[in-house]
């Protein structure tokens, strides 16, 4: 397989993983051998701690925790391969003594045991390592430090490892490198072996980072070990699995944080010695929670780096790193083994990882000043600062430096260098210095992407290198001016108007320039005389028809997409102006010295009109004696007139017999006095248009009655004064006779089964009743099983809610119902469920104010089934009486073979709610014989049944009728062959009997038969 793309590493304060998709979660821990742990985090990157494991012991045996050592535990593995070789059995229960679980004090690091295939000698002093399993077959061992170190410098672990010589076809398991919470107590055993390589579920594990040779640590597969991963096996995997508990105490199950599966084998299994199965693995975290992994194959290629950074606090749950850690190491072996063994351990603290990062302030142009501003930061996976920092800039040649300056930072500018030092305080990991802000002059010159060298530094810092930062600048350019001119406001004949002249520098043209001037020339056409031009910054002068103005370029420079100060012209209309007026502005610079004049139209509207108001009084709703009355009040100007200029008022006088009490308006102020209200309001009232409607409420004395005329007047300056205007109210009568309303729904047309309906609801007054004068209100509900969708009627005004259609109307003036008449029907539209069927009720009510009937009325319906036969029109064809007919058989068709002429009709089926409402059979024939005339009895009555299968189903009905037709297991079959039921099958048969006191003479008839007969099967027609 080929090696997973490397990344480069990130240099950022906030690292955010690309490869976040495929983050594993148990951080592996890269435990230092045999630690000497400091208690206190240096004040320098140098060594935690460090042990070989390459002796006959441990520096320090009390750091070391490697499990007990007792019969019948397979967990105390670990050993000194230099150490003597030691006859304690570990696991097969054959010999060595038990002892306590827990008793860390009592299970140093031993010598090694031998057994088939293993070395029988130690090695020798110096040259041994840490064997974690032999090559026997479920083996788990595991080393922990008892003590706990600081990690709030973070810490580089590198450590040598080996697995190799496997005793079985396939190697198996790994080896992982623990990091466990100090604060936690320490594990009495590791974690989950096999697919969790004994860190799995490890009690305070922090990180756990496997070398999965057989590939089930990387896995997603065994919710009890670990979760997250792919779904399949990675064999030859580096993976990191995060916490067993979040900060909060809850289970995480070392989540899936990051994995890399390599083209090049952590486990060597032709190797014979762990020299040459050798790899380093070096683990990198910092205490602001960042990591990466790298490791040296050892095979003449550079150290590689397997896991790039990633931010551990984008894994979901993932607690914080700890202040303090302990380290460990575990490895297992199942059904397939190798010898798993680690030697040379070192932890060291993070050194400081600088970088400056210099970023200009918009956009650097040549020829003009420039601002940059320089960031110095600490990378996240890095130690924290211990002594001073200095950045230094290196300008390119044509960007000059002039002034540095930052919060903290002592800054000095020294040709094209710029060079910043501040002593204190720390620079943690991930965070950055306040920035240093840079002014320089940029040459005209200068153009394209031009390099900045920064080199930030502080003692111990890991990055040697300078870095470089590439500004792009934009060539000078020369200024591009475009003007526009443009009226402010409608210009009218005989009125003073003012111009508004804008000067813009396009947005891809250069600034203008010291020494420059724009000059301004425009020229205003007949009828348009200018009297005076200023603006900010413009010197401006009127000259007959024509404004002159100038500005220096530089007061202030006008940059690209800006514009000047706007240029203001007063002028003078004449009284015959009129129509499209042409004039034409120019603007120049010595870059632009002979610009094309930009023309523009002015329009110029006559002069204005007198202002024309109409005004119109008209009551809202019938005038009833003794009855409140509402009146509203429009007012308009005329199309062609002007608009109003002034003040507008409105004054109604109200015959006698109408008393005004409230009158008001939007936009409008109105006082009653007597009969009389006056109502202003002080807008314009454009040409064409109205005023929002006054609307007065009246009290109509009991006794008023007839034609009753009031007057209505509009004022307004500059109006020709009109005479008000006269109305006539016609004042109806107190009624003395009530409305008396009633409704009816019916469907229109047959309501069947899943299928759309349409019901009329219809509203009347009775004949002898009185009109209505308020609000009709109906009320219809449907039953269960019949929605309502849409309702719909003249003049009604409807709204649906569940079973219940909900109309209002007017029903005063001219809307009023009067006696014996009826409203237009609402149409409502519905949607008949499919299991309808029966008969349904509906209910429903009419109210209006003075309604002597408001109780609901209710109404009852049948649901038609819908079961595919029935439906006016639809025809089925076949045979009747002792025929045998093929379907596809037609109308007309002649038929053969059958016994007995004549027709049969009326055929009525008893179940109207499965079947169709009825079915009529029509048949003729004749035939040769003697039998039933020699009878004497043409017409013979007869009953009996017929069982049709109509679309599968079977229907029974009772048939009644005349015939000289004798029909014993009669049958048919047929298709409908077009319409609606198109292709649907209809098979009969029929048992009908004789019922006349001639039976016994009938039988003889048959036995002979009619053997030379014919006859044409005309229709049967399912309704």
């Amino acid at each position: 397989m080929a090696d997973n793309a490397v990344r480069s590493r990130r240099r950022t304060g906030r690292l955010r993983p690309p490869w976040r998709a495929t983050a594993l979660g148990v951080a592996a821990v890269l435990a230092a051998g045999g630690l000497s742990l400091t208690t206190a985090a240096p004040a320098a990157a140098a060594e935690i701690g460090s042990e070989p494991f390459s002796g006959e012991r441990v520096k320090d045996e009390s750091l070391w925790y490697a499990g007990p050592y007792l019969k019948g535990d397979p967990t105390g593995w670990a050993c000194l391969t230099a150490a003597p070789m030691t006859p304690v059995d570990k696991g097969d229960g054959t010999a060595g003594p038990a002892g306590p679980v827990g008793d860390a004090t009592v299970a140093p690091l031993r010598g090694c045991q031998t057994h088939p295939g293993m070395p029988t000698t130690p090695d020798k002093p110096g040259q041994g390592a840490l064997r974690l399993t032999s090559n026997k077959k479920m083996q788990n061992g595991y080393v922990m430090t008892t003590r706990t170190f600081d990690a709030r410098a973070g810490l580089r672990w590198t450590v040598d490892f080996a697995m190799y010589k496997p005793a079985t076809a396939q190697a198996a398991d790994g080896l992982a490198l623990m990091l466990m919470d100090g604060s936690k107590p320490l594990p009495e055993h590791a974690g989950k072996n096999g697919a969790g390589l004994g860190y799995s579920k490890l009690p305070g594990g922090y990180l756990g980072i496997g070398f999965d040779v057989y590939g089930n640590f990387t896995r997603d597969w065994m919710p009890d070990y670990h979760k997250g991963g792919p779904a399949a096996a990675k064999p030859n995997s580096v993976t990191i699995r995060g916490a067993e508990k979040d900060a909060a105490g809850a289970a995480l199950n070392n989540p899936f944080v990051a994995s890399y599966q390599s083209g090049r084998r952590f486990a060597l299994s032709e190797a014979k010695t762990r020299e040459e199965a050798k790899r380093t693995a070096i683990v990198e975290l910092s205490h602001e929670g960042v990591m990466r992994v790298q490791v040296d194959f050892h095979d003449g290629t550079p150290l590689r780096e397997v896991i790039p950074p990633v931010d551990l606090d984008t894994i979901e749950g993932q607690p914080p790193v700890p202040d303090k850690l302990r380290i460990g190491f575990s490895a297992s072996t199942g059904a397939s083994t190798q010898i798993h063994e680690i030697w040379n351990g070192k932890i060291e603290t993070l050194d400081p990882n600088l970088f400056t990062k210099v970023v200009p302030d918009g956009t650097v142009k040549a020829g003009e000043p420039a601002k940059f501003t320089m960031t110095t930061s600490n990378d996240k996976l890095g130690g924290p600062t211990t002594g001073p920092i200095t950045t230094t800039q290196t300008f390119p040649a044509g960007i000059v430096p002039k002034t540095a300056s930052g919060d903290g930072w002592d800054c000095k500018v020294e040709g094209q260098t710029v060079t910043c030092t501040r002593p204190g305080p720390v620079l943690k990991p991930g965070e950055s210095a306040p920035p240093v802000t840079v002014t320089t002059d940029v040459a005209p010159t200068v153009k394209g992407e031009q390099p900045i060298i920064s080199d930030a530094t502080t003692p111990n810092d890991m990055n040697t290198k300078p870095d470089t930062n590439k500004v792009d600048v934009i060539p000078a350019k020369g200024p591009d001016l475009t003007v526009v001119t443009k009226p402010r406001g409608e210009v009218q004949a005989g009125e003073p108007a003012e111009y508004q002249i804008d000067v813009t520098n396009k947005p891809q043209a250069g600034p203008t320039r010291t020494g420059d001037t724009i000059a301004l020339v425009r020229s205003f056409p007949e009828g348009i005389k200018p009297v005076s031009a200023a603006g900010d910054g413009w010197d401006c002068k009127v000259e007959g028809q024509e404004v002159k103005c100038t500005r220096p370029g530089d007061k202030p420079v006008l940059k690209p997409g800006e514009s000047a100060p706007p240029i203001i012209v007063k002028t003078e209309v004449a009284d015959d102006a009129s129509g499209d007026l042409t004039g034409a502005t120019v603007v120049a610079t010595p870059d632009m010295p002979n610009p094309t004049p930009v023309k523009d139209t002015t329009t110029v509207k006559p002069a204005v009109k007198d202002p024309n108001l109409t005004v119109v009084t008209k009551p809202d709703g019938d005038v009833v004696a003794g009855k409140p009355a509402n009146f509203v009040i429009a007012v308009a100007d005329a199309p062609d007139a002007g608009p109003t200029t002034g003040p507008t008022t409105v004054e109604r006088t109200f015959p006698d017999g109408i008393k005004p009490v409230t009158a008001s308006g939007d936009g409008w102020t109105c006082k009653i006095e007597g009969q009389k209200v006056t109502c202003t309001r002080p807008d314009t009232l454009k040409p064409g248009e109205q005023f929002p409607p006054i609307h007065v409420a009246t009290e109509v004395d009991k006794g008023a009655k007839g034609d009753l005329t009031g007057t209505t007047g509009a004022s307004t300056p500059g109006a020709e004064p009109k005479a008000p205007v006269k109305d006539t109210v016609t004042v109806t009568p107190v009624s003395t006779k009530e409305p008396d309303l009633s409704v009816a729904t019916k469907p229109e047309g047959e309501v069947v089964a899943g299928k759309p309906a349409t019901f009329l609801v219809d509203v009347s007054n009775a004949a002898d009743a009185g009109p209505t004068h308020d609000t009709v209100t109906v009320t219809e509900t449907f039953p269960e099983g019949v929605t309502p969708r849409t309702a719909v009627g003249p003049g009604w005004e409807c709204k649906i809610a569940g079973q219940t259609v909900t109309c209002t109307r007017p029903g005063t003036g001219a809307d009023a119902l009067q006696p014996g008449s009826q409203y237009p029907s609402i149409k409502v539209t519905t949607e008949v469920a499919e299991g309808a069927e029966g008969t349904l009720e509906g209910q429903a009510g009419v109210v209006t104010d003075g309604d002597k009937t408001t109780d609901p009325v209710k109404h009852t319906f049948e649901i038609t089934p819908n079961d595919g036969a029935g439906g006016p029109g639809v025809h089925c064809y076949g045979g009747l009486a002792s025929l045998s007919i093929k379907p596809g058989l037609t109308m007309g068709d002649k038929l053969q073979s059958f016994t007995g002429s004549g027709t049969s009709a009326g055929c009525k089926s008893v179940d109207s709610k499965r079947t169709p409402a009825y079915v009529e059979v029509n048949f003729e024939g004749s035939g040769k014989g003697s039998c039933l005339p020699s009878l004497g009895l043409p017409n013979a009555e007869m009953t009996g049944t017929m069982t049709w299968l109509i679309n599968g189903r079977t229907v029974q009905s009772t048939v009644m009728g005349t015939s000289k037709l004798t029909l014993t297991g009669a049958n048919f079959d047929g298709i409908v062959t077009a319409g609606q039921y198109k292709g649907m099958k209809v098979h009969a048969t029929a048992d009908w009997d004789i019922a006349s006191n001639l039976v016994t003479a009938v039988p003889a008839c048959f036995l002979g038969g009619y053997t030379d007969a014919t006859g044409t099967w005309n229709s049967v027609s399912v309704g």
